[in-house]
This record gives C-alpha cells, structure tokens and sequence, in this order.
C-alpha cells in the first residue's frame, strides 16, 4: 500500500511538471537524493567483477598472442589493479556499514516487537477468563491465546495440564511481578466483610493479610524459569597439583565432577472467590489483586521450602537441610548469639575457599531484634548488629524474613532460630511452565463462590553445600 502510494505520488509529480507547473517539494528530491549515487557492497562486488573480467581478458589475449603486454595494456592493467583495491576497501567498509545496518535494524524490530507483546499481553485478563469460565462459557480473544500458550509452554516441560485455565508465565509475571511483595488474603467475598468494600464505592485501597517478603532474590538467589523436562547441573572441584621429582611420575589431579538434579515439584493454592465480586468490581483493579493474591501465596510458601525445604514428599531441599554446609553451634542447649558465632559463620564460608559472589545473611526478626541488643564488646557501647543498619550485618547485605524458623529444636529448647551466611548466587530457585488454573464453580455455588486453584512447578537447588553456613541453635528470650 505504501509503495503504491509512492509510486503514485510520482507519476502526479512528473504529470505536473510536464504540464508546466511548479511547485516545491524539497522533502522528496532531499530524502531521494543521496541514495542515487549510494553504492551498495553488491553494486561495487558488481564493478569488481567487470574489472577482473576486463583484466582476465587483456591477459589471456597476450597469452593466445604469444607476447608480452603492450604499453597500453600495461597502463590498464596498473589502473585496474589500483580501481579493485580502492573497492575492495569500500566493499569491506560497506559491508560493515550494513551489517551495522541490519542489526540495529533488527534490534529496533524486536524492541518494536517486544513492546507489541508487551501491550497485548499486558491488556490480559484473568478476571475476564474467570467469568466465562464461572458462566460456563468458552475461553476467547486474547485469553484463549494465552491459554494455548500456556498449553504449549507446559507439554513442552513435561507437565500434563489439569485446569481449564492455563496461564503463561510470561502473562503472570508481567501482570503482577512474580517475586514482588504485594498484601493479600484469603477468601474474597462480595456481600459481606471486608469483599462488600469493593462494591458500588470508590475503593481506593486493598488491605489484605501481611505475607512475608520474598528477600532471596535480593540475596543474589538465581531465578530460572522457562525449564523443560528434568535438568542436570553439572559441580566441579578444583584440580590438584603437586611438586614431584625429576623423573617421577605425575600424580592423578584430575577433579572431580558431580552433578545436581531438579525437576518438577507441583505447588498450589487454593482460594474462594465471590461471583458478585467478580461482577462488580467498581473502580479497584481486583483482577491484579487476585493475580497477586494466588502468585504471592506460592512466593511465600516457595520461599520457605528455598530456606529449610526437608526434600520429602516431593519438597524441595532448601538451605538448612542441605548436607554438607558449614555449622556454627551454641551449645547443647542452644545459645544467645554473639559477635564470636557471627564472625565463625564467615569463617567457615572462607576456609572452604567459597568466600566470593553474593554474600550475606538471612535470619528472621527475632535474631535481628537480639543481636541489636547485644553488645559488641564491654568497652566500646557497639552493638553487634548496628542499630541504623537494618539490611546490614558486619559489612555484608542482611536480609530479614520469617520465614527462616524461629521453631527448632536443640537439646531441651525448641525456640531456636536459625541464621544463614553464604554466597547466595549457589541459590538456584526453579521454575516450569506457567500457572494451571482450575475455576470451580459449582461446588460452593450455594454460597455464590467460585473455588480457584492454581498449581505451579518448582524446584530449589543448592549448587555448592560449602557455599552456606548456618548456625540453628539461636536463642533470642
């Protein structure tokens, strides 16, 4: 369409000027100008071939003669030499040119094209779904085509989708921010307690139940998702050398290689949503709220199992019960912590050679509450944990969670808690396919609630033990 509009913008031109009439239209002849005499790397290569064809023929004329060349032929055979040379820089420089052309062409088209997905999946709609779905009425538009996605995205990790709702990845985390801290709640209801808030008033708020922070991922823990089937990461340990005599023989210092595995472990949530609700959502966005409510569920139960996961019963393995990480202890009853067990969590990171990448701590408030109370020493009225720095501990990045139990059992006391030193890039949390929805909504219909499940798939690997240290035997009362 364009080209024909071009094309016919020209042919009026030339029409007018042949009909005596003028004009100005310094736009086309500036913008068409220059490319007239441009000469693109195949127009040159193109003169270079004529050249090397005019040169093979003056030389294969003198040979069919039996001469030497003439004068004149010596003349053009210098000057047709000089012209390739000066177009085989051009050719180089123009193909460079081009090569710079075309890539940030193609940047621009994929920043174009990402934008669009972006938009598009941007404008999709999980309360949309839910309502075909609670009226029995087919997925379509762009809801259908994420469901399809999604489909795709789970056969191809090896997972069996059982909702009538799939949901991509790509669609949750850019619609409510996996990993982001958002308040939720449980049962949202549209008539009575705190769901009639969000009908026939401006809601200008959400307050819902204080979940824990996810704070690994600001420790340095790695993300991957996009996972298909069962994976293998392979661990290294360092080779070996050693001073040998004259003629002895090398010994052996190939290392040793191990390797880790993950695969799938099913997580889900459950919740209860109100069909009124759904109808009349008024002016607060209740379809990210619900996305945030069931993403943020599976965050805080995926952030748990990342730190003190037992591995049984298809749980990942977290941190504290991986075998082989170092351990600082109180006592045999557990103990207050002090300056001496945090220094000793760093020591046992740093004679296990693996004192580098993100290090820092992870504890729960109870243990921060205590150390902060906890003095440094008798002379200098220092604390153990400064009490401006709430996110740093001894130089290093800090990081507080409930999630890191304050329940554990040593000796005689079952009130320990536990604090973590480590390299938190050897944190790998993992991810398969997206979300599989199940939207129920026959059986609490007599309550006009529609039950909402949502499964995801996870894994947890901690790539190096010696990486992580961990005392469990904190008592902060």
């Amino acid at each position: 369409m364009k080209a024909q509009k071009l094309f016919a913008g020209i042919f009026l031109m030339v029409a007018l000027v042949l009909a005596g009439i003028t004009f100005a239209a310094p736009a086309l002849v500036i913008a068409m100008a220059p490319v007239a005499g441009f000469l693109t790397s195949a127009s040159l290569k193109e003169k270079r071939t004529k050249l090397e064809d005019e040169l093979s023929q003056i030389i294969a004329k003198a040979k069919e003669e039996k001469r030497e060349f003439t004068d004149e032929e010596n003349t053009r055979r210098a000057e047709i030499r000089t012209e390739i040379q000066k177009l085989d820089n051009q050719i180089e420089q123009r193909e460079f040119e081009e090569q710079l052309e075309a890539r940030v062409a193609g940047e621009t088209i994929n920043k174009r094209n990402q934008e669009k997905e972006d938009k598009e999946v941007g404008q999709f709609s999980l309360l949309r779904a839910m309502n075909l779905l609670a009226n029995s009425k087919p997925l379509d538009g762009l809801e259908l085509e994420m469901h399809q996605e999604a489909v795709k995205e789970m056969r191809a990790s090896g997972i069996n989708p059982k909702g009538n709702l799939l949901v991509p990845s790509m669609a949750i985390r850019r619609k409510s921010g996996v990993g982001e801290r958002t308040e939720k709640r449980t049962a949202l209801l549209a008539g009575s307690g705190g769901g009639s808030y969000f009908v026939q008033t401006d809601v200008t708020d959400f307050i819902g139940a204080l979940y824990d922070r996810n704070v690994l991922v600001g420790l340095g823990a790695q993300m991957v998702t996009g996972l298909v089937g069962n994976i293998q990461i392979p661990v290294g340990a360092a080779a070996s050398a050693a001073w040998e005599g004259e003629t002895d023989a090398l010994a052996d210092g190939t290392p040793t290689v191990t390797r880790k595995t993950a695969s799938p472990k099913r997580l889900g949530a459950y919740g209860l949503v109100s069909k009124t609700l759904l109808a009349q959502e008024g002016n607060y966005d209740v379809d990210r709220m619900i996305q945030n409510e069931l993403i943020n569920a599976i965050n805080a139960a995926l952030q748990v199992a990342s730190i003190e996961g037992d591995g049984a019963s298809d749980n990942p393995t977290g941190i504290l019960n991986t075998d082989g990480i170092g351990s600082v202890t109180g006592g045999t009853n557990g103990a207050a912590p002090t300056i001496e067990h945090i220094v000793d969590l760093e020591k046992e990171i740093a004679v296990d050679k693996a004192d580098f990448g993100a290090l820092g701590f992870l504890t729960n408030p109870y243990v921060r509450a205590k150390l902060k109370k906890t003095k440094m020493d008798e002379g200098s009225g220092m604390m153990v944990w400064d009490l401006k720095a709430n996110n740093e501990l001894m130089g290093y990045n800090a990081a507080v969670t409930t999630s890191v139990p304050n329940d554990l059992t040593k000796g005689e006391s079952d009130d320990c808690s536990a604090i973590i030193f480590g390299n938190f890039n050897d944190l790998m949390i993992l991810q398969w396919a997206g979300f599989d929805i199940l939207i129920n909504p026959f059986t609490n219909a007599r309550t006009n609630q529609m039950e909402v499940d949502i499964n995801s798939f996870w894994d947890v690997i901690v790539r190096r033990a010696v990486s992580f240290a961990a005392m469990k035997d904190a008592l902060t009362s």
